[in-house]
This record gives structure tokens, C-alpha cells and sequence, in this order.
């Protein structure tokens, strides 16, 4: 089964450049240009793992991840922040996401970090399934 990847971001070329990568790595992208039509996306889709920039007009990928973690059918789903230059992993702002990418982000770092987030998320889960 594909996992079905959310990508959000307001710069179009990013966004196709991001779909047009995962699907040649088998994954089934999905693309929303704010974080409003995004997390309609995320609700209609429950897609495995979302991909958003972090500043976006309007509202942006904190708030996008904080209205995901207070909605219970969505709290679950990882999410991967992209932002401009270097984050600092130790902010308390970005501690909530599963990881964080400094932009641009190559490829290679990008199918990196979403390989093992869901492979992380896939072996909690398999763990907390078997317990009694």
C-alpha cells in the first residue's frame, strides 16, 4: 500500500517539485497551497504523514500542527516542517513536529526524513497493538 503524503506549501513550483519526488519514490502525494485547505484535506484524506512549510500567509505550519494535535481523529498523524535556513531543534515551538528541515531541502534529505518517520510511526504503532 502507498502512503498517502500531505504537501503543503504557498510557493507552487516547491509543491510540484515535492509531488513530482515522492511519487517517483512510490509514495502518493497529495498537495494543498494553505494550511486552511490542508487540514480539509487531512480530514477528508487521513493521509499517513504530512509535509508543510512552516510560513505560509494566513496561517501557517504551527498552526496548521496545532490544529491537527487537538483534533482527535488527526492528533496521530506525523508531520515533517520545512523552514528557511537552519531550525534550532531545541526551540519549544517546533518540538511537537516529528522532524524539521532546513529549506532548501534536497531530495535525498526529504525521502530520508519521511522514510523514517513513517517507518518510526509504523513500529509504535506495531508495538502499542500488541500490548495487552
Amino acid at each position: 500500500m502507498l502512503a498517502r503524503v500531505l504537501v503543503i506549501d504557498d510557493d507552487p513550483a516547491l509543491l510540484r517539485s515535492h509531488e513530482r519526488l515522492l511519487s517517483h519514490w512510490d509514495w502518493s502525494p497529495v498537495t494543498a497551497s494553505t494550511a486552511h485547505d490542508a487540514l480539509a484535506k487531512a480530514r477528508t484524506l487521513r493521509p499517513d504523514l504530512i509535509l508543510t512549510d512552516l510560513v505560509m500567509p494566513h496561517a501557517n505550519g504551527l498552526d496548521l500542527l496545532h490544529w491537527l494535535r487537538d483534533d482527535p481523529a488527526l492528533c496521530d498523524i506525523p508531520v515533517i516542517a520545512m523552514s528557511e535556513g537552519v531550525p534550532d531543534r531545541n526551540n519549544p515551538v517546533l518540538r511537537d513536529f516529528d522532524d524539521v528541515l532546513a529549506k532548501p531541502v534536497s531530495g535525498l534529505q526529504l525521502t530520508g526524513a519521511i522514510d523514517r518517520v513513517l517507518r518510526e510511526r509504523s513500529a509504535w504503532h506495531t508495538e502499542h497493538s500488541a500490548e495487552p
